[in-house]
Formats: C-alpha cells, structure tokens, sequence
C-alpha cells in the first residue's frame, strides 16, 4: 500500500513590520498641511508592506508635574511610543522630543524650523510668542529632535535652516507632491454660477491659516482695495477668516476636502499667497497644478520655482517687506494680470507642466520611501 501523502504546510507570511508616525494633531480631525502629510505616509508605509500607527497628542493625557501642557503631552506621546516594539518611528517635526536618545530607529521629518520661522515673523507677534519659538522649541525642540536620528526636509530651504541656525549637516530633502488628476486644469462655469460669481469676473484665491504669519493682514488690505476681484478664502486649519465677513464679493471657505478645493482652484484667476514664511507651501503646487498662476513671496517652494522666469511673472517683494509694499505690490500685479490674460494662461500651462515633470504624488512616493528605506511603494 502506498503511504498517504501528506499536504504541504502552507508557506508562513512574514510578519509585517511596524512603524509609528508621531504627530501633534490627530489627523482624522484635522486638515493642516502636516495632517495632510501623515495620512499620505501612513498610507504610503501600508502600501509597502508595513503596518502603520499614528500616534498624535490628542490621543494621551499629559504626563502630571509640566508646567507647559504641550510639553507635557509630548511627554506622555514619547513614553507610549517608546513602550512599543516599532521597526520604525517616523516624527513629525519635534513632536518626537522625548524620544530621546531615540530606542529605536527614528526619523525626524522638518516641514520648517521654528528658529527660521521666528525670525521671519518677528514683529509680527508678541516677543514672548518670538522666544518661545525660537529656543523652546527652536533650541530645545528642534535641535533635540536632531540628534540619534536620521533627518528629512521638506526643501532645500528647510535643509539650509537646519544647518545655519542647528549646525546639522546631511539631511536628505524630499519635497512635496500633489495628485495631478484631482488638482487638475477643470474650468466648469457651473462652479461660479453655484457661488454667484459672473462667469467674465476676475476671481482671485487665498489658501491657508488666516493669521499673520501667513499674510492674512495684507490679503485683508487687497481685497477691501482690488475693485471689481471677487475672492475665495479657504482657511484650512485655525479660525475662519472672520476679518473678512460683510466684505462684498468675499465666499469662505473652512476645512473642506481636497476635491472640493481644487474645484475651487479651477473657478480662480489666481492664487495669492503673500505668507511670511514657508516650510514648503503646498497650495502654491496646488494651484499650479490646476494651471492657476500664482502671486507669491519667494517663501518655500516658490524660492525654487521662481527661478524659471514664466513662474516668477508674478513674484511678490521678499516677506520681509512692510506690509503697505506687500499691498501695493499685491494690487499691482493683479492688475497686470488682468490687463494680459495671455501671459497669465501662459504661467498657468508652465507650472501644471512644471508639477507634472517633478511635483507628483508619484515622484514624492518614490522619494519618501527611498529616504526612510521602505524600498519600492
């Protein structure tokens, strides 16, 4: 008699390894730019294999005895992660502070530092407000989450911020990208009939955090002084753009969802965006992307892409200006603008092109996992 043949055990999968990115927001919530961020690298780390948790302050109780509460749920943020087995920790900017020395093998991600940030709105704000950015955590918060650690910028500005003001050398940078099929050049009249907007109008864009910092001074300025304009604000975290309610021709917007804003950007002119600083500046590839010139300071991004002449048709002053120059300037070329459409298509067809050659979320994907060794996403 023959022997039964036995079926072969199937072959066992390899447990998939870990990894944690820490964060200060829960991104589920929120709709900043590192909110943003997080879910693109949670949902790229999945994509290769590895399973994925994010760890934000909201999601533990400060640790007792601090007298500054966020450091306090820093604290508490670090312990838990370091408690875990992870293969791999990745920290948004400092909130990976009190891993430290780091247990594991961790990446610190700079979306900005907050030395370069401090210095570029001093004035701006309270000198408190100026101090404690700059060296709790400037000093203490970035320059800690430098050390035992691989490090990634966002923009070779970033990477330059982190060697002149924490004399640390060798970070990879890794710049954003954005998804040309929903940010994409879409001119649907319906989109302005739904707001009230006349189809021949000039309509003019703002995206971001309405404070100072961001510029939300002079676009208050522009839009009381830019005629005829009707304007879009879109405030993607912190407080609604409440200085501008009552303004004629203003629609506001709060923490909508990407393919509601690049409708958004299709029904626009353009894109301004007269911020102070800028770690990186997604919606300036945003628009782009949406073939939407744009009015900016050379701040992140823009200081690469203002090298090419056509984008640059419409550069802002340097963010340190006096905000009456930034007005001024501001209203100056959304009058060029109108008065040659032709030039204005022009710089929209170059930055959808210049996105597309190197501002994916492909070429993005492809950079980040090779930066955090991930291999092939």
């Amino acid at each position: 008699m023959m022997p039964a043949m036995q079926n072969p055990s199937p072959p066992t999968r390899p447990t998939p390894k870990r990894a944690a990115v820490v964060t200060a927001f829960d991104p589920g919530r929120f709709r900043g730019g590192i909110e943003r961020f997080t879910v693109e690298l949670a949902s790229l780390m999945e994509a290769a294999g590895w399973r994925c948790t994010v760890c934000h302050g909201g999601s533990v109780a400060p640790t007792a005895g601090f007298a500054n509460e966020f450091l306090a749920r820093l604290h508490a943020l670090g312990r838990q992660v370091a408690e875990e087995a992870y293969d791999l920790v990745v920290c948004n900017n400092f909130y990976g502070l009190s891993l430290f020395p780091p247990s594991q093998p961790t990446v610190t991600v700079f979306h900005a530092t907050h030395a370069g940030f401090a210095e570029a709105t001093a004035g701006l704000v309270d000198r408190r407000t100026t101090l404690e950015w700059r060296w709790l955590w400037g000093e203490l918060g970035d320059r800690a989450s430098c050390l035992g650690r691989r490090l990634v910028a966002v923009s070779e500005g970033v990477r330059e911020e982190l060697a002149h003001y924490y004399g640390v050398d060798g970070a990879a940078v890794v710049e954003h990208g954005v998804d040309p099929d929903t940010f994409a050049p879409r001119r649907n009249p319906e989109t302005r009939r739904a707001l009230g907007i006349p189809a021949e109008a000039t309509v003019g864009i703002f995206v971001g955090r309405f404070d100072v910092t961001k510029g939300s001074d002079v676009v208050t300025e522009v839009v009381r002084h830019a005629g005829e304009v009707h304007w879009l604000v879109v405030t993607a975290s912190g407080a609604p753009a409440s200085a501008l309610r009552g303004l004629a021709r203003v629609t506001t917007f709060h923490e909508i969802e990407p393919a509601r804003l690049a409708e958004l950007y299709a029904a626009a002119d353009f894109l301004l965006f007269p911020s102070r600083y800028e770690g990186f500046g997604l919606v300036i590839l945003e628009a782009l992307a949406c073939a939407v010139p744009v009015l900016a300071t050379p701040v992140g991004v823009a200081r690469s892409l203002f090298r090419d002449p056509v984008l640059a048709s419409f550069q802002l002053p340097a963010a340190d200006a006096p905000r009456d120059e930034l007005v001024a300037a501001c209203l100056a070329r959304i009058a060029e603008l109108r008065q040659d459409p032709h030039r204005a298509a022009a710089v929209g067809r170059r930055g959808r092109e210049t996105v597309l050659a190197r501002y994916t979320h492909r070429h993005w994907r492809a950079n980040m996992a090779r930066a955090l060794g991930l291999g092939d996403a």
